[in-house]
Parts: C-alpha cells; sequence; structure tokens
C-alpha cells in the first residue's frame, strides 16, 4: 500500500512538473511571435451576446509588412484572422527588373512569403534596376519596400519617373535608411527604382502609393467571443505566425460587426530581428549572418569586415586562414591554424578591434604589405641595378 501511494504522488509529480513546463514553453513562444512585431491597437470588449465576427479598419493605418497576430488578452491565446484589402479601381502596372532568377511578378503579387532575389557580385556592390510600367500615369509620393526575413537595408536608392513628354530623377541617388521613401507628388507612367546593395538582396513587394486612385479598403476581421477583449499585433519584421485554431467564415460579409477606428501603439516588447544575435538589427547590420557588434569596415565598403573577402578568394575573412592571399583550398598542412601560403610571412602593422575577437592571423592596412626576405630581395635588386 505504501509503495503503491509513492507511486501515484511520483507520477503525480511528474505530470505537474511537465504541466509547469509545457506552460511555460506556450508562453516563451508567445513572447517570441510577440517581439516580431512593431506596433498594436487595443480592441475593447464589443456589445454582444454571441461570438461575432468584428471588422477593424485599419485604412488610417500605414501597414508596412500585411501580417497580424490577433491576440486573445482574456484567454491569452491567438485568434484566427482575415486581412480584407480592397485596391478598388487600382491602376494594373507590370514589373522587370534584372534579377538572375527572373520571378520579377513575385515583387506584385501581394504575397509576403514570395520574393524575387538579385545576385550579390563578388566584386563590391551589386545594382538592382526594377521598372515599374502602368497603363496610366500614376501620381505617388511614396514608394515602400517589402524584405525578405533578416535581409539589411540596401545602401542606397534612386527613383526616377518617365513619361512620353518628361523623364525626371525624383529621388537622387541617396542613402537608405528605412523601407518607406517619401517624395515630391509625382505623376508618370513608367518608374525606374534603382537600388545599390552590398548584401544578399530579397524583395517581397514593391508598393508604389497610387494616390489618384483613392485610399484602398484594408481591415481585419476575427471572431470576437462576448464579455473579452482583444490587441492585433501588426507590422512585423520577420515572419511571426502564431498556432491558431479553426477559422470561421471570416469573409463573408454578412453579419460582420463594423468597429471604429482605434489609435495604434508602439509594441513595447518588440525586439528588432538580429539572425547573428550581436546587438545590431538586420536591417542595419554591416554582416547580417556573421556576428560584428563592432561593425568594423576598414575598406568603407559597406560590408563588414568579417563577411568581406579581401582577398577574393570565395572564403569570407572571419572563415578565411589567410586573408590576405587566394587559397581556396585553405590548405594547413601543419595545423597551426594558418594556411600555407601565409605562413612564415611578417605581422601586419595594423589590428582591427575584431581581430581578437575571430582570433584572425592577418589583418592589414593596406592591400599590399611584403615579407622582410621580399623586402630584403627588393632591396639587393635595386642595390643591384644603381
Amino acid at each position: 500500500m505504501m509503495k503503491s501511494r509513492t507511486r501515484r504522488t511520483t507520477l503525480l509529480i511528474v505530470i505537474v512538473l511537465f504541466c509547469i513546463s509545457a506552460g511555460n514553453f506556450a508562453l516563451a513562444q508567445q513572447d517570441q511571435i510577440i517581439s516580431a512585431y512593431k506596433q498594436f491597437i487595443d480592441i475593447t470588449a464589443p456589445n454582444i451576446i454571441v461570438p461575432t465576427v468584428v471588422n477593424v479598419p485599419f485604412a488610417s493605418i500605414s501597414v508596412d509588412r500585411p501580417e497580424f497576430a490577433v491576440l486573445n488578452q482574456s484567454q491569452n491565446t491567438f485568434e484566427p484572422h482575415y486581412f480584407k484589402h480592397t485596391r478598388g479601381s487600382a491602376i494594373p502596372i507590370s514589373i522587370s527588373s534584372n534579377s538572375y532568377a527572373g520571378n520579377h511578378q513575385a515583387m506584385i503579387d501581394n504575397q509576403p512569403r514570395t520574393f524575387t532575389e538579385f545576385a550579390l557580385p563578388e566584386e563590391l556592390e551589386g545594382t538592382a534596376v526594377i521598372t515599374v510600367q502602368a497603363s496610366q500615369r500614376i501620381e505617388s509620393s511614396e514608394l515602400k519596400l517589402m524584405l525578405d526575413d533578416h535581409v539589411a537595408l540596401p545602401s542606397f536608392i534612386e527613383i526616377r519617373a518617365n513619361s512620353a513628354d518628361l523623364q525626371q530623377i525624383v529621388v537622387a541617388k541617396t542613402r537608405l535608411n528605412s523601407t518607406t521613401v517619401q517624395f515630391p507628388k509625382t505623376s508618370a507612367q513608367t518608374w525606374v527604382i534603382q537600388l545599390t546593395y552590398i548584401q544578399p538582396l530579397r524583395v517581397n513587394e514593391l508598393q508604389l502609393r497610387q494616390e489618384n486612385q483613392g485610399i484602398p479598403e484594408q481591415a481585419v476581421r476575427f471572431l470576437a467571443q462576448p464579455n473579452m477583449s482583444y490587441r492585433i499585433y501588426f507590422n512585423p519584421d520577420r515572419f511571426a505566425a502564431p498556432n491558431v485554431g479553426e477559422s470561421a467564415d471570416l469573409v463573408n460579409d454578412q453579419d460582420v460587426l463594423a468597429l471604429q477606428a482605434t489609435t495604434s501603439q508602439k509594441n513595447p516588447l518588440y525586439i528588432p530581428a538580429d539572425i547573428d544575435s550581436d546587438g545590431i538589427p538586420d536591417r542595419l547590420d554591416s554582416c547580417v549572418s556573421v556576428t560584428n557588434q563592432d561593425q568594423v569596415d576598414i575598406n568603407q565598403n559597406g560590408r563588414g569586415d568579417v563577411c568581406d573577402d579581401f582577398d577574393k578568394d570565395g572564403v569570407i575573412n572571419s572563415a578565411d586562414n589567410c586573408i590576405d592571399l587566394p587559397n581556396r583550398a585553405q590548405r594547413d598542412d601543419d595545423g597551426d591554424g594558418e594556411g600555407d601560403v601565409c605562413d612564415g610571412r611578417r605581422k601586419p602593422l595594423y589590428r582591427s578591434p575584431s581581430v581578437g575577437t575571430l582570433g584572425w592571423h592577418r589583418y592589414r592596412r593596406n592591400y599590399h604589405y611584403r615579407t622582410l626576405c621580399a623586402d630584403a630581395a627588393e632591396a639587393s635588386k635595386q642595390q643591384h641595378l644603381t
């Protein structure tokens, strides 16, 4: 009897610990999802007595990325939702670019998970040229870029607006500090956007606001329960779709309760995407995928030294056992951590703060310094000539 009671007690403790662990995991997962969103709006408990589909307008709120998370604050669970986006009489457009993949339409398909990718040249920087052709003139003063997860902002942008009777530069080449670019209202049928980038570039969506066609209708719908309050998170900087249950019919316009617009707020729990965990947000990181807290860029090419490739051998500096001389095979016969082509060379006069962190064996201020032996041989040669 005593042993049986002990087993039951042990089993009960195990079940309780499992439930606590599962609950903590669920809360941690929820916090991780919420931290991806920049803003939110609160929805007070609507005056309903049965479950009702509610329509929350977003017409006056800037939506950079049409992805949302609807949190039932009363039950602390996420709810299924539907984003209603009506373009109305939007001017038809086509798009082309110099993307090597050729899937240009991904930039205007209204699907935030598809993207157009632009190749990154081995030499310095790349240039993406995107042409938007409309069936008639578009009046616009704003361009929005939706970038894929963990993609740094392009370095520069230039926008040209062309028509049969006019060609003009709307935005002269300027450094890009945001995914939204505003400019004086311009009317044109052809728009050319040129992006200069130094790290891999993937564009989800490119949106040229059509101001001569009115403001599109935007709203979020979900099934609200009586006596419960909700919070809608929006504008994430990365993919963060919460797990939800079965969805009601949210597309049907019948018996939908229209709510009044409400003011958006900044999400205090928002944590900018930082895939390499170096404290620098991906959008601003000079090396998105390689840790470099100091952001050192000695040659000022916009690409951090740890992910640059000084000797152009296809191996980035932080992984190269000889960053000064090409050695694609990375041979190191004596196993000293220094590539064979670099063995015996003299130490450089300059070291970056990154050197100690990464343990590089070579780092230099300029691109051509020679070994002591090479210097001596050169001096001897000059003396012989004279």
